[in-house]
Protein backbone atom coordinates (compact mmCIF):
# COMPACT_ATOMS: atom_id res chain seq x y z
CA UNK A 1 0.00 0.00 0.00
CA UNK A 2 1.37 3.50 -1.17
CA UNK A 3 1.85 6.07 1.55
CA UNK A 4 -0.30 9.20 1.26
CA UNK A 5 1.48 12.11 0.73
CA UNK A 6 0.01 15.54 1.98
CA UNK A 7 0.01 18.60 0.11
CA UNK A 8 2.18 21.61 1.29
CA UNK A 9 -0.14 23.56 2.59
CA UNK A 10 -2.39 20.54 4.10
CA UNK A 11 1.39 19.83 5.52
CA UNK A 12 1.51 23.66 7.07
CA UNK A 13 -1.77 23.62 8.09
CA UNK A 14 -1.49 20.50 10.45
CA UNK A 15 1.55 21.94 11.83
CA UNK A 16 -0.23 24.95 12.54
CA UNK A 17 -2.72 22.95 14.25
CA UNK A 18 -0.33 20.88 16.06
CA UNK A 19 1.34 23.99 17.68
CA UNK A 20 -1.71 25.58 18.69
CA UNK A 21 -2.57 22.40 20.91
CA UNK A 22 0.95 22.51 22.25
CA UNK A 23 0.49 26.08 22.89
CA UNK A 24 -2.96 25.70 24.85
CA UNK A 25 -1.67 22.48 26.36
CA UNK A 26 1.13 24.40 28.39
CA UNK A 27 -1.21 27.16 29.01
CA UNK A 28 -3.77 25.01 30.64
CA UNK A 29 -1.07 23.72 32.53
CA UNK A 30 0.18 26.55 33.75
CA UNK A 31 -2.85 28.01 34.59
CA UNK A 32 -3.29 25.18 37.02
CA UNK A 33 -0.67 25.97 38.91
CA UNK A 34 -0.90 28.83 42.00
CA UNK A 35 0.38 32.57 40.82
CA UNK A 36 3.41 32.09 42.99
CA UNK A 37 4.27 29.05 41.15
CA UNK A 38 3.34 30.11 37.94
CA UNK A 39 5.02 33.24 38.12
CA UNK A 40 8.56 31.51 38.38
CA UNK A 41 8.01 30.09 34.89
CA UNK A 42 7.87 33.42 33.36
CA UNK A 43 10.22 36.04 33.42
CA UNK A 44 9.87 39.91 34.78
CA UNK A 45 10.26 40.92 31.55
CA UNK A 46 7.72 38.49 30.08
CA UNK A 47 4.86 39.01 32.76
CA UNK A 48 4.92 42.83 31.59
CA UNK A 49 4.65 41.63 28.00
CA UNK A 50 1.77 39.85 29.18
CA UNK A 51 0.48 42.64 30.94
CA UNK A 52 0.70 45.32 27.98
CA UNK A 53 -0.93 42.99 25.63
CA UNK A 54 -3.60 42.06 27.64
CA UNK A 55 -4.01 45.89 28.64
CA UNK A 56 -3.67 47.20 24.67
CA UNK A 57 -7.13 44.86 24.00
CA UNK A 58 -8.63 46.59 27.52
CA UNK A 59 -7.63 49.89 26.55
CA UNK A 60 -9.52 49.44 22.91
CA UNK A 61 -12.49 48.01 24.44
CA UNK A 62 -12.91 50.60 26.57
CA UNK A 63 -12.74 52.91 23.87
CA UNK A 64 -15.96 51.33 22.02
CA UNK A 65 -18.99 50.94 22.83
CA UNK A 66 -21.58 47.94 22.76
CA UNK A 67 -22.59 47.36 19.34
CA UNK A 68 -26.32 46.29 20.75
CA UNK A 69 -27.23 48.37 23.15
CA UNK A 70 -24.53 51.43 23.36
CA UNK A 71 -23.54 50.06 26.59
CA UNK A 72 -19.90 49.33 28.27
CA UNK A 73 -18.06 47.57 26.22
CA UNK A 74 -16.93 44.26 28.16
CA UNK A 75 -16.95 41.22 25.48
CA UNK A 76 -15.59 40.48 22.01
CA UNK A 77 -17.75 38.54 19.73
CA UNK A 78 -16.60 37.00 17.19
CA UNK A 79 -18.75 37.80 14.25
CA UNK A 80 -17.65 34.48 11.95
CA UNK A 81 -17.03 32.06 14.87
CA UNK A 82 -15.24 29.55 11.76
CA UNK A 83 -12.40 32.33 11.37
CA UNK A 84 -11.43 32.65 14.83
CA UNK A 85 -7.96 31.96 15.90
CA UNK A 86 -8.21 32.31 19.67
CA UNK A 87 -10.26 34.72 22.04
CA UNK A 88 -9.05 38.12 22.75
CA UNK A 89 -9.14 37.48 26.90
CA UNK A 90 -5.98 34.98 26.24
CA UNK A 91 -4.32 38.15 24.10
CA UNK A 92 -1.21 37.87 26.28
CA UNK A 93 -0.06 34.79 24.64
CA UNK A 94 0.46 36.39 20.98
CA UNK A 95 1.73 38.72 18.94
CA UNK A 96 0.55 42.09 18.40
CA UNK A 97 -0.10 40.91 14.90
CA UNK A 98 -2.03 38.51 15.90
CA UNK A 99 -3.96 40.50 18.37
CA UNK A 100 -4.60 43.15 15.61
CA UNK A 101 -6.06 40.57 12.87
CA UNK A 102 -7.75 38.76 15.29
CA UNK A 103 -9.79 41.88 16.82
CA UNK A 104 -11.04 43.22 12.87
CA UNK A 105 -12.84 39.95 13.27
CA UNK A 106 -14.49 40.92 16.60
CA UNK A 107 -17.44 43.28 17.54
CA UNK A 108 -17.76 45.08 20.90
CA UNK A 109 -20.37 43.96 23.08
CA UNK A 110 -21.77 43.99 27.05
CA UNK A 111 -21.96 40.47 28.47
CA UNK A 112 -25.60 40.73 28.62
CA UNK A 113 -26.08 41.22 24.74
CA UNK A 114 -22.99 39.01 24.19
CA UNK A 115 -24.80 35.80 26.19
CA UNK A 116 -28.50 36.55 24.93
CA UNK A 117 -26.67 36.48 21.05
CA UNK A 118 -25.15 32.86 21.66
CA UNK A 119 -28.56 32.07 22.84
CA UNK A 120 -30.32 33.17 20.52
CA UNK A 121 -32.76 35.91 21.90
CA UNK A 122 -30.81 39.26 20.46
CA UNK A 123 -29.19 39.54 17.06
CA UNK A 124 -26.04 41.20 16.35
CA UNK A 125 -26.69 44.74 14.13
CA UNK A 126 -25.42 43.90 10.39
CA UNK A 127 -23.76 47.59 10.51
CA UNK A 128 -22.25 46.64 13.85
CA UNK A 129 -18.27 48.10 13.51
CA UNK A 130 -16.04 45.65 14.49
CA UNK A 131 -13.20 45.88 17.32
CA UNK A 132 -10.54 48.01 14.94
CA UNK A 133 -6.73 48.79 16.72
CA UNK A 134 -5.90 52.19 16.14
CA UNK A 135 -2.09 51.75 14.83
CA UNK A 136 -1.65 54.54 18.14
CA UNK A 137 -3.00 52.39 20.58
CA UNK A 138 0.07 49.90 19.94
CA UNK A 139 2.83 50.38 21.89
CA UNK A 140 6.36 52.11 21.23
CA UNK A 141 8.08 48.94 21.11
CA UNK A 142 5.49 47.12 18.77
CA UNK A 143 6.87 45.79 15.28
CA UNK A 144 7.14 48.14 12.60
CA UNK A 145 5.40 45.51 10.13
CA UNK A 146 2.47 45.21 12.81
CA UNK A 147 1.96 49.25 13.12
CA UNK A 148 1.48 48.74 8.80
CA UNK A 149 -0.68 45.90 9.50
CA UNK A 150 -3.06 47.71 11.81
CA UNK A 151 -2.77 51.32 9.48
CA UNK A 152 -3.94 48.73 6.53
CA UNK A 153 -6.69 46.93 8.60
CA UNK A 154 -7.84 50.71 9.90
CA UNK A 155 -7.90 52.04 6.10
CA UNK A 156 -10.34 49.13 5.15
CA UNK A 157 -12.60 49.36 7.94
CA UNK A 158 -12.85 53.21 6.65
CA UNK A 159 -13.32 52.22 2.89
CA UNK A 160 -16.09 49.81 4.05
CA UNK A 161 -17.71 52.16 6.27
CA UNK A 162 -17.87 55.23 3.77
Amino acid sequence: MAAHRLSPSERRRREKLQVKRQNEKQYRRLMALPQAERNAFTSKRQRGVYAQRSGLVRRVRAAHACAVCGGVCQHSHHVDPASKSFELGKAALHSYAEIVRESAKTVCVCAKDHRAIHMGKAALPSDAPRLIIPPEMLPPQAPLKTVRLARRIAWRSRIRSN
